[in-house]
């Protein structure tokens, strides 16, 4: 790279011109007829530019590039954490609290990465916390390494449910007989994915002394009470339908916890 071989002083081309040319030596220095020294532009701040990334104890983080120095200050960065960050790489930060040439003011190292503009590397990459959040119909589970403190469940009726989560990383909320369309979690919107969420009530359909039962949960304990005043208890399990058909007209239906009253009563074969 002594050599610009476009108009060569050390190299005897033999009568031949070479047109275009291009150099790289062992050490990843090039040169070519662009930038026959492979010097560059040695105007270039970018080309002392050092990336810095620190993250503290406290979940603080001051990550950027600078390309002024090796020493980044308030000056510098005025919403820095730290008040003078070190980034040459002399300092290993072996001791996270008491750093020799920066002054965290209090803070503590947890990770930190420096890249340096010649390639040279400090500390490592810093490890993205992680977090999962899933929904079902009624239900939402976070998983991860990311402390929660609030949730917002935000429902498909257009009501809304504030839960306090204390900082947990894991952990799953329902609303029974709701369906989730999303929640906002610390701030953060998130849709859910699920689709057709069908509605979880029972319903009770009526022919005068016919009563179909229709439960997407299982029917379970049904009370049918018929226009003459008799009462019969029947247990319909895990069926998710369910017909009652008798000799007396049926007066209501009753079905975890709902009561469905007949609207045609006294239509039926007898009471």
């Amino acid at each position: 790279c002594s050599d610009d071989l476009s108009d060569p002083d050390k190299s005897d081309l033999g009568g031949l011109t070479a047109a275009e040319w291009s150099i790289v030596k062992h050490d990843g220095k090039t040169c070519d007829q662009d930038d026959p020294d492979g010097k560059g532009d040695d105007d270039k701040k970018d080309d002392k530019c050092v990336a810095y990334d620190f993250l503290y104890t406290n979940g603080a983080r001051d990550t950027g590039e600078f390309c002024d120095g090796n020493t980044v200050t308030r000056d510098d960065v005025p919403d820095l954490n730290a008040v003078e960050l070190h980034i040459s790489c002399s300092d290993d930060f072996s001791d996270p609290a008491n750093p020799d040439k920066s002054d965290l003011g209090g803070l503590v190292v947890d990770q930190f990465s420096i890249v340096k503009h010649d390639g040279k590397t400090c500390g490592s990459p810093i490890e993205e916390p992680q977090q999962t959040i899933t929904f079902t119909c009624d239900s939402l589970t976070i998983a991860g390494d990311v402390p929660v403190q609030q949730i917002r469940l935000l429902y498909a009726d257009g009501g809304e449910e504030v839960i306090q989560a204390g900082g947990l990383t894991d952990l799953t909320v329902s609303s029974p007989d709701r369906v989730i369309v999303a929640a906002v979690v610390d701030g953060v919107t998130v849709g859910s994915d699920v689709v057709d969420c069908e509605p979880t009530e029972p319903d009770v359909t009526f022919d005068c002394s016919v009563a179909v039962i229709d439960a997407p949960d299982g029917v379970g304990s049904v009370t049918v009470a018929f226009t003459n005043g008799s009462i019969l208890e029947i247990d319909g399990g895990s069926a998710t339908e369910l017909t009652i058909d008798s000799q007396f007209d049926i007066e209501s239906v009753t079905v975890q916890g709902t009561t469905f009253v007949n609207p045609t009563p006294g239509c039926g074969h007898s009471s």
